[in-house]
């Protein structure tokens, strides 16, 4: 049921999706508040409609703000624009004067976006949006510190560096803000440890302390990072993955039943656990002396990719096979010993069966639409009832 849902929701707005954009210089910023700050941004309407079409420019709350900024906006030239031709990407600006004062510290957020103007009639109508934001940082009493930590994929025997990301929420300056840093294996050994540098931070101030981190002798694999940080008597804690990698590709799935007597797609699943590009990546399998080779591709650090061939099993009788892939990359091969099954053609669907299970499920459609308008309605009315009670 969750499933026809969703298809009838993907119908309605399958005609409008990437129907608008929003484009702009700087999407996304983040200030911190200072009373009675003038800020103004520039943005652009993107459309990708093939006829003219009207649009409007909104302001809104972020969910759920207890903040409302809305009401230090405006827009210029203007909120609606008529009869945008295909290309013609009008610009609008957003200004914001911020006031003297906000009651709540913490992120507040002004959400801009644009529409398609809301078309007349009683037809079903959706209509396509885009957004951006606008954040606004009001700063917390005293001091508070905001981390993250990261380390750069690597490959084996190689440097790489510890990134401690902080930022002071607080009103206050921080004087020393430094972290002990400890990787773990797989099997929660601590293999490396080492201490930052200590730095200051002033308020809604942010920096970046880094390290340089050897990982020469630790094997390939997954590692986790934990930072402890402590900033003026006060600790705060931090933690994250990375991975080393060796120059190797991995066979994680494959193609395991086809039709007999025909040319069947071979889908082979790899898998990149080297921190670099790998160029000429190709697969070949043997199955019952029929040889598949795929085309030559390339794989980018850590990717996935499946990599296609085409099986001839005319020739071969129905039934279970032993078989071999060999992907070739750099020089190395990768193996995987693999089990097939061949099987007759399904049978072809009549066109009178294909027509009846549309039928049906287009029935099943309005039927669930028709559902969900009655619930709907439902809770509209005894909201109403629930409300003149009240009176």
């Amino acid at each position: 049921m969750k499933k026809i849902v969703c298809f009838i929701v993907f119908l309605i707005f399958a005609q409008t999706a990437f129907a608008i954009g929003i484009g702009g210089s700087e999407l996304n910023p983040s200030v911190v508040f200072e009373p009675n700050l003038n800020l103004k941004y520039s943005y652009q309407i993107i459309t990708t409609l093939s006829e003219p079409s009207d649009y409007e420019v909104y302001v809104k709350m972020g969910k759920n703000d207890n903040i409302d900024l809305t009401k230090y906006v405006t827009i210029e030239p203007t909120t609606h624009f008529s009869n945008v031709k295909p290309g013609d990407n009008p610009y609008f600006t957003v200004k914001v004067n911020l006031p003297e004062s906000i009651e709540e510290p913490g992120y507040h957020s002004i959400i801009v976006g644009v529409v398609e103007a809301e078309t007349q009639g009683g037809a079903l109508n959706s209509r396509t949006a885009a957004e951006t934001y606008i954040t606004i940082l009001s700063l917390f009493p005293g001091k508070l510190l905001k981390s993250q930590v990261s380390v750069r994929n690597t490959n084996a025997d190689e440097e790489t560096e510890v990134k401690v990301n902080v930022q002071n929420l607080g009103e206050e300056t921080i004087n020393s803000v430094k972290a002990k840093i400890q990787v773990f294996d797989s099997d929660n050994n601590v293999v490396r440890e080492l201490t930052t540098k200590s730095i200051s931070l002033g308020p809604g101030k942010k920096d970046v302390i880094k390290e340089p981190l050897s990982v020469q002798g630790l094997q390939p694999g997954e590692y986790s990072v934990k930072a402890f940080i402590t900033y003026d008597g006060r600790e705060d804690s931090a933690e994250n993955t990375f991975k080393i990698g060796e120059l190797s590709v991995n066979i994680v799935d494959y193609s395991k039943v086809f039709y007999s007597n025909q040319i069947n797609e071979f889908n082979i699943q790899v898998e990149s656990v080297w921190n670099h590009h790998i160029k000429d990546v190709y697969a070949e399998v043997i199955v019952e002396n029929k040889r598949v080779k795929t085309p030559t591709t390339s794989i980018d650090p850590w990717q996935k990719k499946i990599i296609t061939g085409y099986f001839d099993t005319r020739g071969i009788k129905p039934g279970t096979y032993a078989g071999q892939i060999i992907v070739h990359f750099n020089g190395k091969t990768s193996l995987k010993d693999i089990q097939v099954q061949i099987v007759h053609p399904r049978e072809v669907e009549s066109p009178r069966e294909s027509a009846l299970k549309n039928i049906s499920l287009t029935v099943i459609m309005i039927a669930v639409v028709g559902i969900l308008a009655i619930i709907d309605l439902v809770f509209i009315l005894a909201r109403k009832k629930q409300d003149n009670k009240k009176k």
